[in-house]
């Protein structure tokens, strides 16, 4: 009866006729119980939740050790849970490759001479502090990220974005590099495409000498 039943070809009736031989006490309730289910529903009407199976059985190990888990992995489960409740808690946007203003406005007074000289026409305009860089994170004003722009990687602080005909636009000051993770402060400013900036960098300023961790 074993053999037959390794090898999917066990009769139900098989296994009512060991029953009736050997009586009830020498089936041994495992996983196996799940083969009753359907028959206690039909004869019951409503079943209680409840583990069925075997103590150590897979299925019931897949989801029970995730919920309080003090083996070798229970670090790993904690850092789990963590990690899914602080997705689900994230008020920032996820990358995305939608570069655009976030929170755009029209100009203001102050950006309008600047608006003017640079752009020609002040119409169909927009500003903001924010955007969403090339490479699908949110960049502001006061952030030093990194950019390739005429096929090289330039490293400077952004001022702020404008929208012109549709196109984001960012305003940022390029700094020089000296060696190694060290940059020079530079004031001069130009505009680049948004979509050219493509991450944000960790940094630290002492005048104008600069750290910048580029990843």
């Amino acid at each position: 009866m074993l053999r037959k039943a390794t090898q999917g070809g066990l009769d139900p009736a098989a296994l009512r006729g060991a029953l009736a031989n050997y009586g009830a006490e020498y089936w041994v309730p495992k996983n196996h119980m799940t083969m009753h289910l359907p028959e206690f529903l039909s004869r019951h009407g409503r079943l209680l939740s409840c583990f069925v199976h075997e103590r150590k059985h897979k299925l019931v190990k897949r989801f029970a050790n995730n919920m309080k888990d003090t083996s070798r992995s229970y670090e790993a489960t904690v850092l789990r849970e963590t990690l899914a409740a602080q997705f689900l808690a994230m008020q920032d946007e996820l990358p995305q490759g939608d570069v655009r203003l976030i929170g755009k406005r029209r100009w203001t007074k102050a950006m309008a001479s600047l608006i003017r000289d640079v752009f020609g026409n002040s119409d169909g305009v927009f500003q903001a502090q924010a955007a969403l860089h090339g490479g699908g994170f949110r960049c502001s004003h006061g952030d030093v990220v990194r950019a390739k722009h005429a096929q090289e990687h330039v490293v400077g602080m952004i001022h702020f974005h404008v929208e012109v005909d549709g196109l984001p636009l960012t305003c940022m000051s390029p700094w020089s590099h000296v060696a190694d993770h060290m940059y020079r402060v530079k004031h001069e400013s130009f505009f680049i495409n948004t979509a050219c900036i493509l991450s944000a960098c960790i940094w630290s300023r002492k005048g104008d000498d600069a750290i910048v961790l580029l990843e």
